[in-house]
């Protein structure tokens, strides 16, 4: 049951009411503001009623550019000038004295009240580093006053300095800035007994404390709230808003960087680093937490919009610091238009009645309003400050009390929902009983997709080792060889860059294969010449041939096309060559023989190395018995490299043969399947394009079968080879057969092309049959075939096809 709206009305009333008590609180209490002080050319005379407390130096102070003694104010008049505190960027100095600046005032004291012993100046934001003197004594730096770049040092919090009591003395204060391209915000010195400075420095600590401590407790109610309901995703998000505040508080150059009194050594840049990070989270943080309470309201492109801008701005800002307080401004109106849209939303949502659409509108215009008052505050329009810890408070009070009512409203949704699931649970234990057999099956594919990510592992550093090492030689020889030929290094160099091309093309080939989902390798076949793919697989491994000194001999035409992927093909030549490579002797003999007969193309790699056991070659291509062994010179390998080959090779539908005796060598013969016609079946189940392969097996052994999973790799496919026929699934993710079989025949090279679309419709579903065989018919697909027939009839049917 829901929460009657007047009763939500009365919470959003007193949320607003809550605002004022809010400020008389921290108005009486802790934060009024020092009246202010009007300094005239450089001197003040405090009057007879001063009470001691605290008086801010604000006004016309006098200046000197650069780094300045005190003496330099009496020796140097006529070189000064006045400036006005406080000030923001180049108003305060010029753009001429921004780097470092010295400025000075007299103060005259005529108040009878000396029952104190000391003074103290408070100073919150002077650039990134300031000195102060008094009477041409020091008594307090924050950070390192230099006009050199190198010595200065930056921090910025609030100081307070003391010195003895007197009525009559001048102030000096040394400031300088070679941190950020622009001046920076000079706030005015806090002047009064200091028992007053300090009690107003502690005030400010706990305000900064007390608000962590709001922050913390609202946190932990909105994670709470997620934890007990994880649909709620928003109250994740508002716990995250408020995370980032919380780090935010002590570094914030808006409060007293209490960060620093933990951590003394701290870096200043890691400092502001910091609160622009978290500066920059909080708006987007906030749409989102809107998005994802009013999704009907706030469109997803507008939000992508924002995110986007904050994204560069954020990314200039954190990887150049100075870029934030250049782009400050930019930033602040860039978000107060952003602030517009978000109550044109708000609004919308309560016309709309959202569920707690009122209570965030009374957050959002708690700290609007709370914002407002800190900026009068700021132009000295209004006398006290720190509006925004109210509103903030009121802020987060409302929208946790909005997600504590939404997580109630769903709670009791879940109630009711709780007997209707009882009921459909005993619907499903049945469903569950006919679902174990697949859940059986799954968590045998997990089982065999941890051994394939292990093999997958293994085959990566087998086929990356030996072009490495090879480079490894090549690199060696080129810094050791001083008096090496530039022609000679030039080749070399040609050499390295050649095999590292190699090496980024055959590591991405393999990363694909990896990503196929069904751990099968599904090749793009394309028709080229089978000699440029051993040059290009000796090329790789040129520097170990190199090494050893081995012989490699071609013999037989050459000029030989053969249908295969080049890529795959490519890893598997450098496997079977490298394996040669590795257990040649130094000065040994490759033979590589090319055979053309009516069926096959025949590709034969013969070596006079140590050769290998009978026993051996039974395992020399499976994962689990394959042992790898020790080259001739001690090279080792991981023994998958033969049988990822193997796969590969099975890929392509290439057959292998393998003869070796032990001490003798060993030869092995591929065998290219020859053929004119192509038949391309393309099913995203690889259960069915089995059995159609099996099928086709024994009435088309003339015909080259290609595999396709879906159709956009199989348009790719046909672009590089025109297929006879095609027989297409029909339903299939992406893009159906009908799409697909449109998209064929669009293609000039398809136009002869015979298709036939395969789908688990059957006969008897006459209406739905027929209407897809008109519409395979319109877009010149030649037959529709139902999944459902007898083997001995699919046959029929696809020798009808081949015949045609």
């Amino acid at each position: 049951m829901k929460v009657p709206h007047k009763i939500g009305w009365f919470y959003s009333l007193l949320g607003i009411l809550s605002v004022p008590v809010m400020m008389y609180f921290y108005l009486s209490f802790f934060i009024h503001a020092p009246e202010r002080s009007n300094i005239q050319n450089g001197a003040i005379t405090v009057p007879y009623n001063w009470d001691s407390e605290i008086i801010p130096l604000d006004g016309k102070w006098i200046a000197l550019p650069g780094i300045r003694k005190y003496e330099d104010f009496l020796d140097h008049y006529d070189e000064t000038f006045l400036i006005d505190i406080p000030s923001t960027d180049s108003t305060f100095a010029g753009e001429e004295n921004r780097r470092a600046v010295t400025i000075f005032m007299h103060v005259e004291l005529e108040s009878p009240y000396t029952d104190f012993e000391t003074l103290s100046i408070h100073t919150q934001k002077i650039w990134t580093a300031h000195k102060i003197f008094i009477n041409g004594y020091p008594i307090n730096e924050l950070g390192k006053v230099s006009v050199n770049p190198d010595l200065h040092q930056p921090k910025v919090k609030p100081m307070v300095s003391t010195f003895p009591f007197t009525k009559s003395f001048d102030i000096v204060i040394q400031i300088s800035n070679h941190t950020y391209t622009r001046q920076g915000m000079i706030g005015p010195p806090l002047l009064g007994k200091s028992t007053s400075i300090l009690n107003y420095l502690y005030k400010n600590k706990f305000y900064d404390i007390f608000f962590a401590l709001i922050v913390f407790l609202f946190l932990a109610v909105n994670i709470g709230i997620f934890v007990s309901y994880p649909s709620e995703k928003s109250s994740l998000v508002f716990a995250g808003m408020l995370f980032v505040f919380l780090i935010m508080i002590p570094f914030t150059s808006a409060g007293d960087r209490f960060i620093w009194d933990i951590f003394p050594n701290l870096s200043y840049h890691i400092v502001t680093r910091v609160e622009a990070f978290t500066l920059y989270l909080l708006a987007p943080l906030y749409i989102v937490f809107l998005r994802l309470n009013f999704p009907d309201e706030l469109k997803l492109k507008y939000l992508k919009v924002y995110l986007s801008v904050k994204a560069v701005l954020f990314l200039i800002s954190f990887l150049y610091p100075p870029a934030f307080h250049e782009l400050i401004e930019a930033i602040v109106f860039f978000d107060l238009l952003v602030s517009f849209l978000l109550y044109y939303v708000l609004i919308k949502a309560i016309l709309n009645k959202r569920p707690q659409s009122k209570l965030i509108f009374v957050g959002i215009f708690t700290i609007s309003l709370a914002f407002l008052f800190d900026t009068l505050h700021e132009f000295g329009l209004l006398e006290t400050s720190k509006f925004s810890l109210a509103g903030y408070i009121v802020m987060f009070g409302t929208y946790s009390y909005a997600l504590i009512r939404r997580a109630r409203d769903t709670y009791l949704d879940n109630e009711r929902l709780a007997k209707n699931l009882l009921l459909a649970n005993e619907r499903l234990e049945i469903r569950v009983e006919e679902r174990t057999g697949a859940l059986r099956e799954a968590v045998e594919n997990t089982r065999e997709a941890n051994r394939l990510k292990d093999r997958f592992i293994s085959i990566v550093s087998h086929d990356i080792r030996s072009p490495l090492s090879g480079l490894t030689s090549l690199v060696t020889l080129l810094i050791a060889d001083e008096d090496m030929g530039k022609d000679d290094r030039i080749s070399n160099l040609k050499r390295i860059k050649t095999t590292l091309t190699n090496l980024i093309r055959m590591t991405g080939e393999v990363l694909s294969y990896s990503k196929n989902q069904n751990n099968k390798i599904i090749p793009q076949f394309e028709k080229v010449f089978l000699n440029q793919l051993l040059e290009l697989a000796l090329e790789k491994l040129q520097s170990l041939i190199d090494e050893k000194n081995i012989r490699v001999e071609l013999v037989g035409k050459k000029e030989i096309q053969v249908l295969v992927d080049p890529n795959l093909m490519g890893i598997a030549l450098a496997n079977f060559l490298s394996n040669a490579i590795k257990f040649s002797s130094t000065g040994g003999l490759i033979q590589i023989e090319f055979i053309e007969s009516n069926q096959f193309v025949s590709l034969i790699i013969k070596d006079n190395g140590v050769g290998m056991p009978s026993e051996k070659i039974d395992h020399l291509f499976s994962y689990e018995d394959n042992k790898s062994s020790l080259g001739t010179k001690g090279e080792r390998g991981s023994g998958f490299g033969l049988p990822f080959s193997k796969e590969i090779l099975d890929s392509l539908q290439i057959q292998v043969e393998v003869f070796s005796k032990l001490y003798e060598g060993t030869e092995i013969k591929l065998h290219f399947f020859k053929s004119e016609k192509i038949v391309l079946v393309l099913d995203d189940n690889s259960v069915f394009r089995i059995m159609i392969r099996n099928v086709l097996s024994v009435i088309a052994t003339n015909y080259f079968i290609i595999e396709k999973e879906d159709g956009e790799s199989a348009l790719e496919q046909l672009d590089l080879v025109p297929v006879d026929i095609i027989l297409s699934d029909f339903q299939m993710p992406g893009m159906n057969g009908l799409d697909f079989g449109y998209r064929v025949r669009e293609k000039e090279q398809c136009k002869d092309t015979k298709i036939a679309i395969i789908t688990s419709y059957s006969e008897s579903e006459t209406k739905t049959f027929h209407e897809l065989e008109e519409k395979a018919k319109s877009i010149g697909i030649d037959m529709v075939i139902p999944k459902n027939l007898e083997p001995d009839e699919l046959k029929k049917i696809l020798s009808l096809i081949l015949e045609k």
